[in-house]
């Protein structure tokens, strides 16, 4: 806000760059966790008592389709500030409505496929939705963005992110370290 006050917008532009960075790069190895290990994670929070392994698998299963819209839930949040910066409050408005519409869509589509699962998928698509339209609209009205560095920074950096936790998941499976972390991830 100070440096769109002070007149200074490529510096807002660069501030507003490095936050939807900082959160991507930061929400993506925990969403890669989420959707690759959402079981044992799960079976080591909640599983005891009542919460058995068939409780543990929905939980999971719905974490899963969560994390696959992680990222853009929490870019949400980097992408609104540079709208109130510029004194506009309408933009992030109309992107929440148009997110809570398609997310109504997407559970009149999704639920009846996948059960209670398609309400978790439903809102991780309306956030990449009401993202998109936050980084198209931020462009067209305060100048290129530089989106660039989402596209093969982004992806490298998944990569990387989803092999190391692919990596500990297959080491800790197979119990190559001389443990099973709790007891929770067992060899099938």
């Amino acid at each position: 806000s100070q440096y769109v006050a002070e007149g200074r917008e490529e510096q807002a532009r660069q501030t507003y760059r490095q936050a939807l960075q900082t959160v991507l790069y930061l929400v993506t190895p925990a969403a890669v966790a989420f959707l690759l290990l959402g079981g044992p994670i799960c079976a080591a929070l909640y599983q005891r008592g009542e919460f058995d392994a068939s409780a543990t698998a929905s939980t999971a299963r719905a974490l899963a389709f969560y994390a696959i819209g992680l990222p853009a839930m929490a870019a949400i949040r980097a992408a609104t500030p540079i709208f109130f910066a510029h004194k506009d409050t309408r933009t992030p408005t109309v992107c929440g409505v148009a997110a809570v519409v398609a997310n109504l869509i997407g559970i009149q589509i999704l639920t009846p496929v996948l059960g209670f699962a398609g309400l978790a998928l439903s809102v991780g698509l309306s956030a990449v939705i009401q993202v998109g339209i936050h980084l198209v609209v931020a462009s067209r009205r305060y100048g290129a963005m530089g989106y660039a560095w989402i596209g093969w920074h982004w992806v490298v950096f998944s990569a990387i992110a989803t092999l190391a936790v692919l990596s500990a998941s297959f080491v800790l499976r197979n119990g190559w370290l001389g443990f099973v972390p709790f007891g929770i991830i067992g060899r099938t």
